[in-house]
């Protein structure tokens, strides 16, 4: 009687403990940290509507299903740091109550009146060291001339400490211009020029980073449009400065140049080169234009550092109405 009490008492503690580990990933012996970017589709922590509450909170079980540990975050809404960062918190809250890890919510700065990027980090894995804002950055100009420019939304970096890793990691949240309004832009080129600008600038800041690398985020723009291929580092700005490389306009957006200089990509995108074959059929994308598929979100890593990472990106999150965007992943590995 007493061995059998004793069983039953033994199996019930291993069922709890195999549903603990089976909801909290971050007990479980890891090799590998999760990045991910996510558009939140505007996070607004003014809105009280029942449908807009659970539509966060599906979007907070989307980042559990993909098991992120870091998040970088688009499009968290308020018209102030103040109100974003209560945006922030409360999609924080529903991360640590669907993710069962202990995260924390870093906002940066814009000139957006509406929204801004962000940071999620799991304080399981990794402690924040230092946080950039870029917005008040001058960008360097396809018209030397002409007013100075800046992000439209400034990217938000992140420098990590991450157990296990002895590297210091540093991660940008990017969101360049859409094309909104693009009638507004006199180029007739839906503000590609000042994607341009703006990737071209990104990768020059991301460049000077000393350590493990990764831009992450919402492009605005197609894989193959002229900005992509500036902040991979394929293209310069120069480039189109001198001459050789000009924007060819809407529905491409891609570079058209006399002489297409074989660089190698400084920073690798990866989801691109993950499902490179689908993508060019509109099979694969992370976000749906006209009903066709486009990927104008990514993860771009530094090309000496691409060793850190694994092979292959993911996607998560189609079909499940969180967000007008994919969640995409891609693990750094660690030793």
């Amino acid at each position: 009687m007493i061995f059998r009490i004793f069983f039953v008492l033994l199996f019930s503690v291993f069922c709890l403990v195999s549903e603990l580990l089976a909801e909290t990933p971050s007990l479980v012996a890891r090799n590998s940290v999760r990045l991910c970017t996510q558009n939140l589709f505007r996070v607004d922590a003014s809105k009280k509507e029942a449908q807009e509450i659970a539509r966060v909170r599906r979007l907070a079980s989307r980042v559990s299903k993909a098991d992120c540990d870091v998040l970088a975050a688009q499009e968290i809404a308020g018209d102030s740091k103040t109100a974003a960062t209560r945006s922030a918190n409360l999609f924080r809250d529903f991360l640590n109550e669907a993710t069962h890890k202990n995260w924390i919510a870093i906002v940066g700065g814009s000139r957006d009146k509406h929204i801004r990027n962000g940071f999620f980090v799991n304080t399981d894995i990794a402690s924040v060291v230092s946080v950039e804002s870029l917005e008040r950055i001058v960008l360097p100009s396809l018209q030397p001339h002409g007013p100075l420019t800046h992000f439209s939304r400034g990217p938000l970096r992140i420098e990590l400490a991450i157990h296990r890793l002895e590297q210091p990691v540093f991660l940008y949240s990017m969101h360049l211009k859409s094309k909104a309004n693009g009638w507004r832009d006199v180029s007739k080129l839906q503000f590609e020029s000042w994607r341009i600008e703006m990737a071209e600038a990104l990768r020059r800041d991301a460049s000077l980073s000393k350590g493990i690398v990764a831009i992450m985020g919402d492009r605005n723009t197609r894989h193959d449009a002229a900005s992509a291929k500036v902040l991979s580092g394929v293209l310069r700005i120069d480039d189109f400065l001198n001459g050789n490389c000009r924007v060819k306009p809407e529905p491409d957006l891609r570079a058209q140049c006399i002489d297409m200089k074989k660089r190698r990509a400084k920073f690798v995108p990866i989801i691109q080169r993950s499902f490179a074959k689908q993508i060019k059929k509109k099979d694969v994308g992370s976000y749906k234009y006209k009903g066709k598929w486009e990927l104008i979100d990514e993860i771009l890593v530094s090309e000496g550092g691409r060793k850190h990472f694994s092979e292959r990106g993911l996607l998560f999150g189609q079909g499940d109405g969180a967000s007008d965007h994919l969640l995409l992943a891609v693990d750094l590995m660690l030793p």
